[in-house]
This record gives structure tokens, C-alpha cells and sequence, in this order.
């Protein structure tokens, strides 16, 4: 028992070191090396206790990784699991629907159905998280797990079998070439159910208090099947009434605001105009052909304005001269245009010897350098934009301090949003 003990917890802890001890490795690896040291004792075993005790060594090395998404994930996955996975796949016993079922038959249905309860578990324990973080709800979840459980041991499998016997010639190189056509098939069939109609909801946006309301529904309705008692259904359709109220409350905001706001995207300049659930993105090509820059700024704050993606106009810089969208005024280096009654000068590379008048003043690429040299009583404020270098924003600041100018630098105070 010691011997196979030593060899499971150097296997086990091998293996996390080798993935980098990342949180859903290391609660699996903690929990697993706790029922090996039970069953070598021959102690009995409560699993939410072990959670609990891995959670715990966890987080007393590194408290912030309960801030962690997947730290949050993996155990929310495994508490779903355990708790509503056996309720699942007791609501239908295959051997009493058919009960002449041949073997060969019964263990792939069987098969599937398994893995259809895990997902579904897994999904009711992470689903709230997954819309708080990622805004988006996958359909198909079932189908793809249905692809990844199976795939996804042979590759673990197969990895392990690599590191153990790569020094073996050809063992390694084969075990690796059926494990790369493994993963490509994986990946295909992924990317198959991904382009189904309608894979993924996006634009779905709930704050911390929903998420919480949320998981309480959940468990009062985990209660009301455990206890049968009507207080429990009570409970939940009050918390989900009250998630009704504040969308309804977030819809009716969505449909009447106006911002205009100016996020920090490096040197590539935009500007954005939003109005109702319709948003306007004014940048350089270099931004507006970059799909996973615009994704990875904009997205997020999207959803939560209830912005589709598919509603978003874009135009470019150098083309608002064509657009007819905007009261506008160009030449080299500058734009001057109107939106909603407020006048904005966009300086684009150089300082011109007469700037016109505007409430706000948005310089770029180090446009203006020293602040002296302005005509700043033309403007009611002026911004910064992320495409000046950090010295000059910080130039910039101090001299608007002393000479008592309302500035914003946007390298400083991050974005610029200003609702009208």
C-alpha cells in the first residue's frame, strides 16, 4: 500500500508540476492525493470536505486566486458535478426502458448519456460565471462535450505516454503522430459545431449582485427538490423576479443613453459614439482590420451597454470626410466635427498656427508638445489619447496643472467616457 501510495502521489504531483500548478490542476491533484491517503489509512471520505481542504491549501499559498476565473470555474464544475450529476442520471434507468437491451448496445447509450448529465451538471455550477465574465452562453454544450471527454483522455493519455517513453526510438514519434491526428480531429469537429446556427448567445451582460441571485435560485431550487418545501420555490421566484426588474431597469437605461468615449488601444487611435444600442467606432485602419484587438477592447464594455456587435457602424478617419454621418470640417492634421451639440477638434499629427474654437480638444500622436504654445482658452477640456508616448502625457499633465488646464490623459486615468 505505501509503495503504490508513493508511486500515485509522485505521479500525480509530477504531472502537476510539469502543467505550471495551475488552480484547476492543482484542486484536482490536492483532491485526489487526499482520497489516496484516506484509502491508505482506511479512513471514510466526504468529498465536499476534501473540496474544502484543497480550496483551502490553495488559497493560503495565494489568497488572490480566488479571484482567479479559472480557480472560480474549476471548482464551481466539480461542486455541480458531484451534486447534480447523480440526480441527473437517475431520472432515467436505461436497463428499465429496455430492459432486453444486448450489451453492446447498452454501453454506448449508456456512454452518452453519462457524459449528457456531466455537461449539463457542469453547466448548472459555472453558467452564472461564465455570463459574468465572458458575456456569452455556448448551445451546443452537450454535443461538444460529447466530442471533447472521450478525445480529451486519449490526448492526456497519449501526453503522459510520450513523456514516459520518448526515449524509446520511434515509440515517441508515433505515439505523438496519433496523438497530433487526435487533435486535429478534436479541433475540426469543435470548429464544425461552433459554426452551427446559433452556437453562441453573446451580448448577454449581468452585474456581481444578478450573478449571486442567480446562484441563490439555483440553490433554492436544489433545496425545494431536496426537502420539498414551498418556501424554497418562493425564495427562488422572488430572486428572479428581482434579476427581471434590474434588466428591465438596464433595458429601458440602454435604449436612452448617449456617450461618447475614447478607450486606450495603443497607438491606434478611435472614438466612439454610442447612442441608444447603436454604436459608432471612428478609427485608423490598423484598429478597424485587427478583429481580435477589437474584440479583446471593446467587447466587453459592449455587452454591457447592450451593444450588439452586428450593430456597431465602423468608419474610418480618413474617409468621415465622405461618410455624411457627422457635421464635419477636415483638413491635413485636423478634424473638426459636431455630435450632439458639442463641438470636437481631433488633431491628428501637428499643431496648426490657428486651431479653431471646440469644447473638447483630442490630440494624438504627440501632436502637441508643450502646452505654452496652445491657444487653450479656445477649449472647455482637453484630452490625451493613448497614441502620445508616456512622457509626453505625463509633460503634458504637470504643465496643465500649473497653468490650471482641465486635461485628461488618458495613459493616466484609462478611459475617456463622457455621458450626454
Amino acid at each position: 500500500n505505501w509503495i503504490f501510495l508513493s508511486i500515485t502521489l509522485f505521479c500525480l504531483w509530477f504531472y502537476a508540476f510539469i502543467t505550471g500548478l495551475s488552480p484547476s490542476v492543482l484542486r484536482a491533484v490536492i483532491m485526489f492525493s487526499m482520497l489516496a491517503l484516506a484509502n491508505t489509512f482506511q479512513r471514510n471520505t466526504n468529498i465536499y470536505n476534501t473540496i474544502a481542504f484543497s480550496a483551502f491549501l490553495i488559497l493560503s499559498y495565494d489568497p488572490y486566486l480566488l479571484f482567479s476565473v479559472s480557480f472560480q470555474l474549476s471548482y464551481l464544475a466539480v461542486l455541480g458535478i458531484i451534486y447534480f450529476y447523480p440526480k441527473l442520471y437517475g431520472m432515467w434507468h436505461i436497463e428499465d426502458t429496455f430492459p432486453t437491451m444486448p450489451l453492446w448496445l447498452f454501453k454506448p447509450i449508456n456512454f452518452i448519456w453519462s457524459v449528457t448529465c456531466v455537461s449539463f451538471a457542469a453547466q448548472i455550477g459555472t453558467f452564472p460565471v461564465g455570463l459574468y465574465y465572458f458575456h456569452q452562453f455556448p448551445v451546443y454544450f452537450p454535443l461538444s462535450n460529447l466530442v471533447v471527454i472521450p478525445l480529451a483522455t486519449i490526448i492526456f493519455s497519449g501526453g503522459l505516454l510520450i513523456i514516459i517513453l520518448a526515449w524509446i526510438p520511434f515509440v515517441g514519434q508515433s505515439i505523438g503522430w496519433f496523438i497530433e491526428r487526435i487533435v486535429w480531429f478534436q479541433n475540426e469537429m469543435l470548429f464544425l459545431i461552433e459554426h452551427l446556427p446559433k452556437s453562441v448567445i453573446n451580448g448577454i451582460d449581468i452585474s456581481l449582485v444578478e450573478n449571486w441571485l442567480i446562484y441563490i435560485s439555483i440553490i433554492l431550487v436544489a433545496m425545494l427538490f431536496a426537502f420539498r418545501k414551498l418556501s424554497y420555490l418562493v425564495g427562488a421566484f422572488v430572486c428572479i423576479f428581482v434579476i427581471f426588474v434590474v434588466q428591465m431597469q438596464e433595458y429601458i437605461e440602454q435604449r436612452n443613453q448617449s456617450l461618447l468615449y475614447i478607450f486606450n488601444s495603443g497607438k491606434k487611435l478611435n472614438i466612439n459614439l454610442l447612442e441608444g444600442v447603436s454604436n459608432t467606432l471612428i478609427a485608423d485602419s490598423s484598429l478597424l482590420y485587427n478583429d481580435s484587438q477589437i474584440r479583446n477592447l471593446f467587447y466587453n464594455y459592449w455587452a454591457n451597454k447592450g451593444v450588439a456587435p452586428e450593430q456597431v457602424k465602423y468608419l474610418n478617419i480618413n474617409d468621415l470626410g465622405d461618410s455624411n454621418f457627422l457635421p464635419i470640417y477636415q483638413e491635413e492634421g485636423l478634424i473638426l466635427f459636431i455630435y450632439k451639440g458639442k463641438s470636437i477638434l481631433w488633431l491628428k499629427t501637428k499643431i496648426a498656427n490657428h486651431l479653431p474654437s471646440a469644447d473638447y480638444l483630442l490630440i494624438s500622436n504627440n501632436a502637441v508638445r508643450n502646452l505654452e504654445k496652445l491657444d487653450f482658452s479656445k477649449f472647455k477640456e482637453i484630452i490625451v489619447d493613448a497614441s502620445n508616448s508616456y512622457y509626453n502625457s505625463q509633460k503634458l499633465s504637470l504643465q496643465a496643472q500649473k497653468l490650471g488646464i482641465n486635461l485628461y490623459a488618458i495613459h493616466e486615468k484609462g478611459a475617456f467616457i463622457r455621458n450626454w
